[in-house]
């Protein structure tokens, strides 16, 4: 619910396969760190990094993808970056190569107060090594939207396993997925081009970005989001208008439209309320559950008495994506599937006169639906109404 892990038994991949020999990086878990004369914060700088590891897989032909663990006193006691390839092994993950070294080195299965940081979110194996490792927290840099654990697909953090681990997302995202994708635009380019392949690519090239650039979306302000069902299959609920609502003695109502929420609609609210308890420093000014999409005016106010703190390590203010990520993981779980559209739109909002509008927008929605451009060829789902 919208909150937020014997040493593993080593595993021969592959015939010649032999495990790095332990090192351990002497790193102070001070605030700031320096590389090249950068001045960077705990987490850029342990990133930083997994970045390296990633960058020697990408270079031996492997998915570039890089793990580093770190020991409560900020030393790196493990190390890891994807081996599948080479070693033919399913299990050769980043994360359970570090979680393999961790171990050794500190001659215990158990890895309480390390943090593990990864340059892509972990998948489903690796997610249950963290946890039966007890690794303390973890971060990550871009999301996965195919098999990622910590809430673009499935969020395992959220389950009661009896060990809690903490999971934030985010970090240096745009090095780590420039990582990934350069490597996979080489493979597709060294490869022959199929028309379906070219067609998907020119869509993507003429999809407009709904992302800033370089614009830090924990930072305060409030956003205008909205997150719509795959397909514009309609499972929230249905509109209810005036001329369409006969009350019992058989007048028109004179009730403003409205959306009829279906279970599926409920359980979306429910996760929306939640919302503010679980993250205290977000405040949902508004919102609308569309029966294909939800729309939400969200704020966020990051301040200093908001700031979680372990020992010396500062953990990374909300974000956006956190929210959006654990409001999709939740709904999903609670009606059994993954339903929603893979990204989400957002809107910064500039001034006071954009706030009013957007907020008219939404408290209007229901009345304009047939105007709205969600509806066009919308498909009622069997659990719609």
């Amino acid at each position: 619910m919208l909150r937020p892990p014997a040493r593993l038994t080593k595993t021969t991949v592959g015939a010649n396969y032999v495990r790095p020999q332990v090192a351990t990086i002497a790193a102070p878990f001070q605030k700031i760190h320096s590389i090249g004369g950068r001045v960077l914060m705990d987490h850029e700088f342990y990133m930083n990094l997994a970045l390296d590891l990633a960058r020697e897989a990408a270079e031996d032909g492997e998915a570039p993808v890089g793990c580093v663990i770190v020991s409560a006193d900020g030393v790196v006691i493990g190390r890891g970056r994807n081996r599948r390839e080479k070693e033919k092994s399913a299990l050769a993950h980043a994360e359970i190569e570090a979680i393999d070294e961790a171990c050794r080195a500190a001659n215990d299965w158990r890895l309480d107060g390390c943090s593990l940081y990864v340059t892509l979110e972990p998948c489903p194996m690796c997610a249950g090594a963290v946890i039966m490792s007890r690794v303390h927290k973890v971060f990550y840099g871009a999301g996965d939207e195919l098999t990622g654990s910590c809430g673009s697909v499935i969020n395992l953090f959220m389950e009661s396993y009896g060990q809690r681990t903490q999971v934030t997302g985010g970090i240096l995202t745009d090095e780590c997925s420039a990582l990934l994708t350069g490597f996979f635009r080489g493979i597709r380019g060294s490869n022959a081009t199929s028309p379906l392949r070219e067609s998907k690519r020119s869509e993507l090239a003429t999809r407009k970005q709904n992302r800033l650039k370089n614009y830090v979306y924990s930072q305060n302000g409030t956003y205008f989001i909205t997150i719509c069902i795959k397909n514009r299959e309609c499972l929230f609920g249905e509109i209810i208008l005036p001329q369409s609502y006969d009350n019992p003695v058989g007048a028109i109502s004179n009730r403003p439209p409205h959306v009829d929420l279906s279970e599926n609609g409920i359980i979306v609210e429910t996760a929306i309320n939640m919302i503010p308890n679980f993250y205290k420093n977000v405040v949902v000014d508004r919102y609308v559950i569309m029966p294909n999409h939800v729309h939400l005016l969200i704020s966020i106010k990051n301040g200093d008495d908001n700031i979680q703190t372990h020992g010396r390590l500062v953990i990374a203010p909300t974000t956006i994506s956190v929210v959006v990520k654990e409001l999709k993981s939740y709904v999903s779980k609670q009606i059994g599937y993954s339903i929603w559209q893979k990204s989400f739109h957002d809107h910064i909002i500039r001034d006071e006169k954009d706030y009013i509008q957007i907020a008219n927008y939404i408290d209007n929605n229901p009345a304009n639906w047939e105007k709205d451009r969600f509806y066009d060829g919308v498909v009622y789902g069997d659990g719609a109404l």
